[in-house]
């Protein structure tokens, strides 16, 4: 089940922050991927299971922070783990302007 919080202008192909907001999503894989952009550089936290990813982050995530900066319209790895479970996973987005496309899974 996904799960929006805050305000979210939702469109027929994304869903736009309007201000601070989060996104739950329940999964099962190894890999999340996020499409989204922004028209200016706006910054993601990434929680696993409620905890900052750490050794669990994905390419385009600071392991140190859980964090990431959304701009271009691309493909962001949010999540590696060499075994596939069944996690949760929470963005939680700092300000106005994220457009949120679709997760992937692998």
């Amino acid at each position: 089940t996904l799960y929006l919080q805050g305000t979210w202008d939702i469109e027929p192909q994304y869903a736009q922050s309007l201000g601070a907001a989060s996104i739950e999503y329940a999964y099962s894989a190894h890999d999340l991927e996020f499409v989204a952009s922004a028209p200016t550089p706006i910054t993601i936290r990434v929680l696993r299971d409620g905890e900052p990813v750490g050794s669990f982050a994905g390419k385009d995530v600071d392991p140190k922070t859980s964090t990431a900066v959304i701009q271009a319209d691309r493909l962001y790895n949010l999540v590696h783990d060499a075994d596939a479970g069944s996690h949760t996973i929470q963005i939680k987005v700092e300000g106005a302007g994220l457009k949120a496309y679709t997760f992937t899974f692998s």
